[in-house]
C-alpha cells in the first residue's frame, strides 16, 4: 500500500509549507496525479485520515485531480490525450508512443478556512 507513504509525504509537505499556527486552518489539499501513479483514491483518503487523526490537520481533506495522459506518437507525430492507459496510437496504431505526464504527483493547492 504505497498510498500510506504518499499520504505521509503530503502531510510533511503541508507542514513545511504552512505556518505552524495556521495548520489547523487547512481545509483542503488539492493533489494532481497522473494515471500511471496507480494511486487508489479510497486507499489514499483512508491513509490520510488515519495519519492526521489527532493532529492539527485532522479536519482537512484531500481532493485528487487525475490528469489525462499526454501522448506523442513517434510515427505519425500526433499529440493526443487519453483518460485511459493506452499502448498504441489511435491514429496510425503504432506502438511507438511516449507518455509525457503519466507519473505526475504534486500538490496543486492548499486551501485555508476563512
Amino acid at each position: 500500500m504505497h498510498e500510506q507513504s504518499i499520504a505521509l509525504n503530503i502531510i510533511e509537505i503541508v507542514e513545511q509549507s504552512v505556518d505552524i499556527s495556521l495548520l489547523h486552518s487547512v481545509e483542503l489539499i488539492r493533489i494532481r496525479t497522473g494515471l500511471l501513479t496507480n494511486i487508489m483514491p479510497e486507499a489514499l483518503h483512508f491513509a490520510f485520515s488515519a495519519l492526521t487523526k489527532g493532529s492539527k490537520l485532522e479536519n482537512s481533506r484531500i481532493e485528487l485531480n487525475t490528469l489525462p495522459l499526454s501522448i506523442h506518437c513517434s510515427v505519425c507525430q500526433k499529440e493526443y490525450t487519453s483518460e485511459e492507459i493506452v499502448f498504441d496510437c489511435p491514429f496510425c496504431h503504432s506502438d511507438l508512443i511516449t507518455v509525457n505526464n503519466g507519473d505526475v504527483l504534486s500538490i496543486s493547492e492548499i486551501v485555508l478556512k476563512d
